[in-house]
């Protein structure tokens, strides 16, 4: 648990450091390039003069979880952090949360897992591809990057990978389907673990990330405003959901939601262009 805690830790801190683009000065030239990766065999995934991450093994735990064993080299003199964020799996969202500290000098070994659960969830049965945003810093300094590198991984080699289309459930509304995008709610939960979950299903059909929001949004007719923010990769998909708190809800007195409706915003995350406003209206 302690360790969930740091990991959530460190990412958090990462949102500045993610604005950054490309890797320190002077280390660039050095990065070793990792569009394409074959088999399960040892793979250095980045180098530079700073730092290197290696894919050590893949497999799975006692538990069932996929697992990749990491080795993380740092060649300062300083304590330096890993992580990795904006985590992709077979093209669908799949954040583990996984973050670590570096000691200087050393090489530390170290675990990235994924729930089975979490890629059950996205209908994934074989991990053939993985894409992720690594980053490394000094620790305490998540300005000073050290790496910022977008890996793209395939563990079974790359002509394994086979894009999977969605398949819509019997319960599924479409909220949206146009060139650029598709969204569905795919269905409610009622006793989320932060109270009423609209689960959604998002996935970005164009060549630049999309950023996705709702606005005048409306529980059994009152304003009930979520707070629901969330960007999608160029070409990615995401199992995600909208939830409103159980204490907000019982404060409105309301005890069941039975007409949900909000207004769609998605825009070009580069661009800031407006891709689709629509009005989406949910019964559950």
């Amino acid at each position: 648990m302690k360790k969930r805690f740091l990991a959530l830790a460190l990412a958090a801190a990462l949102v500045f450091a993610l604005c950054a683009c490309g890797s320190g000065d002077g280390d660039a030239e050095e990065t070793i390039p990792t569009e394409v990766q074959e088999g399960n065999s040892q793979i250095t995934l980045f180098s530079n003069a700073s730092c290197a991450l290696t894919l050590e093994s893949v497999g799975k735990d006692g538990a069932g979880d996929y697992c990749w064993e990491i080795s993380m080299e740092n060649k300062t003199g300083d304590t330096l952090v890993f992580s990795v964020d904006q985590v992709y799996v077979n093209e669908f969202e799949a954040d583990p949360y996984w973050a670590q500290f570096a000691s200087a000098w050393q090489t530390t070994a170290s675990t990235i897992s994924w729930s089975a659960s979490k890629l059950d969830a996205c209908g994934i049965r074989s991990v053939d591809r993985v894409d992720f945003l690594l980053s490394v810093y000094p620790k305490g300094d998540s300005r000073d990057l050290i790496a910022s590198e977008k890996i793209t991984v395939y563990p079974n080699g790359e002509a394994a990978y086979q894009p999977a289309a969605y398949e819509a459930g019997p319960d599924d509304t479409v909220l949206a389907d146009a060139e650029e995008l598709y969204v569905a709610a795919t269905g409610c939960d009622p006793d989320g673990e932060w109270g009423y979950y609209l689960n959604v299903y998002l996935e970005n059909r164009t060549a630049s990330a999309q950023e996705y929001t709702v606005d005048n949004v409306k529980i059994n007719g009152q304003l009930c405003d979520p707070y629901w923010y969330r960007t999608i990769d160029a070409g990615k998909k995401s199992f995600t959901f909208i939830n409103w708190y159980r204490d907000d809800l019982e404060h409105m007195e309301i005890y069941e939601v039975s007409k949900i409706e909000f207004d769609l915003l998605v825009s070009d995350a580069s661009t800031g262009a407006n891709v689709l406003e629509q009005h989406c209206v949910v019964e559950p």
